[in-house]
């Protein structure tokens, strides 16, 4: 019994002695562990203001002002391909004219917006009244349209006054005006051969025909810039302010024959008068090549006047390769030709 409770009181005795020795190491480790969280934590801190002083220089000493705008993105078109025939004639292209807008909020003044309406109805025919509605109508706001489409050579002389206008006098309200050009396709050749070719939506993007098959193709040739950024002032940025190459499409050569078009049109016409169809079809092929030299179809209709004339969509098909035709007897021929 002595010796039992003198082994208890010699456990007991040493309980305490194990707990001093192992507490100041823990406590140190803690210390460790906090202080290297600390500069940890004050290293990224610093990084972090690094990084935003950077960039507040990249920014001052770097960056024009006008970059500092927001920018969005926005497309400009490009010259579509032309489409000719086999001798070369042509059969759709571009032809361009110029739009007239004004920055209206920048012209505040009532005698400015005289000025304006005055030598508008002048240089190209816009009534003064219809301009001082445009510029009071669309006081607040940057852009207004004045003019959508006048000729070519109206446009050149207006933009050529404009330019020694602003020369001559800095502070002209005629420099808020642009004149821009604006490409519309055309058919010179009105009605020929209008369900083969097709034609080209307000978008400049093709629909039916071979504007429609071709469209890539003829828009563009898969290179270059299609956009440009511009900032919410309407002024290029900095990084984009230099000459930018245009981004022209292909021309596209038919097999088509524009003579033999023109008088298997003329045959359909007379046949559709003489035996008083509803419509037909006159097919040309080259039989060696399968080449299409002629197809004609009636009714048909003009693309340049195609909007005015309120024609049916139906119409705009082409019935010679969009028409389902049931084949009849044409195999009688493969018939005679084994008995043969």
């Amino acid at each position: 019994m002595p010796n039992s409770a003198l082994s208890r009181t010699t456990s007991t005795a040493h309980l305490p002695l194990s707990t001093a020795e192992t507490t100041p190491t823990t406590s140190a480790e803690a210390q460790a562990r906090r202080a290297w969280r600390m500069w940890l934590v004050a290293c990224l801190f610093t990084l972090l203001c690094f990084l935003i002083l950077a960039r507040l220089l990249v920014y001052q000493l770097f960056t024009d002002a006008d970059n500092l705008f927001n920018t969005r993105l926005q497309l400009t078109q490009s010259p579509r391909g032309t489409i000719v025939d086999r001798d070369g004639e042509i059969l759709a292209a571009d032809r361009f004219y110029y739009q007239v807008v004004v920055t209206a909020n920048a012209i505040k003044r009532s005698e400015d917006r005289q000025l304006v309406a005055n030598e508008l109805e002048t240089r190209i025919g816009i009534p003064a009244a219809k301009t001082w509605d445009i510029l009071v109508q669309n006081a607040d706001r940057p852009y207004a349209e004045l003019a959508k489409q006048i000729e070519f050579e109206t446009g050149r002389q207006l933009i050529d006054y404009i330019a020694a206008a602003t020369e001559e006098n800095a502070v002209t309200p005629l420099q808020y005006i642009a004149v821009r050009p604006v490409p519309e396709r055309f058919y010179p050749q009105d009605a020929l051969a209008s369900h083969v070719v097709g034609f080209v939506q307000a978008e400049h993007y093709g629909l039916y025909g071979l504007e429609e098959y071709y469209d890539t193709f003829l828009q563009d040739d898969g290179v270059g810039l299609l956009a440009q950024q511009v900032s919410n002032l309407g002024s290029l940025a900095p990084q984009v302010r230099r000459f930018l190459p245009s981004v022209a499409g292909k021309d596209l050569v038919l097999s088509l024959d524009r003579s033999i078009q023109y008088i298997i049109e003329e045959e359909l016409q007379e046949a559709i008068a003489k035996y008083r169809a509803q419509s037909g079809t006159i097919i040309v092929m080259e039989p060696h090549t399968g080449g299409i030299l002629g197809m004609a179809n009636w009714p048909t209709y003009n693309p340049n006047t195609r909007n005015s004339e309120n024609v049916d969509v139906a119409r705009f098909l082409n019935p010679a390769v969009s028409a389902l035709y049931e084949p009849g007897s044409i195999f009688k021929v493969i018939t005679m030709a084994a008995g043969l």
